[in-house]
């Protein structure tokens, strides 16, 4: 069937629905941002986190953390040292309060040694240069 200006209708109908499929799906991409509660950024929060959520634990997500610190020199040396355990690290300065933040990714699967370990070394740099790891990110989407 064509409608008045030559498009087939059935076409158009199924375009829309993959649309909306398309949209939905990627509106399900969820993002959750633990803030850092000293002491409580280990596997065993990710994983009771995770669970929670429904997630699978033994499928790998994007993992960010972010320190921060009060100078830009304490921010690069602390991504140096991220490099050795984030597949990308990224700093820049804060528009407001003019801290500076280090960000690193990581793919790491929730209910592993790995996740453990890349926590335990986050924490670490943010210490060994007077800064704070406030916060760790999960991007289910990715």
């Amino acid at each position: 069937m064509f409608d008045s200006s030559g498009v087939n209708r059935k076409k158009m109908e199924n375009l829309t629905v993959a649309t909306v499929l398309f949209l939905l799906a990627c509106s399900c991409a969820a993002v959750t941002k633990i803030p850092h509660q000293t002491g409580k950024n280990t596997r065993e929060d990710v994983v009771a986190s995770l669970r929670q959520s429904g997630i699978d634990l033994k499928t790998p997500v994007q993992f960010e953390f972010f320190l921060y610190f009060d100078d830009k020199e304490s921010a690069d040396r602390s991504a140096s040292e991220m490099r050795s355990f984030c597949q990308s690290v990224e700093v820049w300065e804060e528009r407001s309060g003019g801290r500076w933040l280090c960000k690193g990714h990581k793919l790491l699967t929730p209910d592993s040694e790995e996740t453990e370990s890349a926590l335990y070394n986050a924490k670490r740099v943010a210490a060994n240069h007077n800064g704070e790891l406030e916060a760790w990110e999960i991007d289910f989407g990715k």
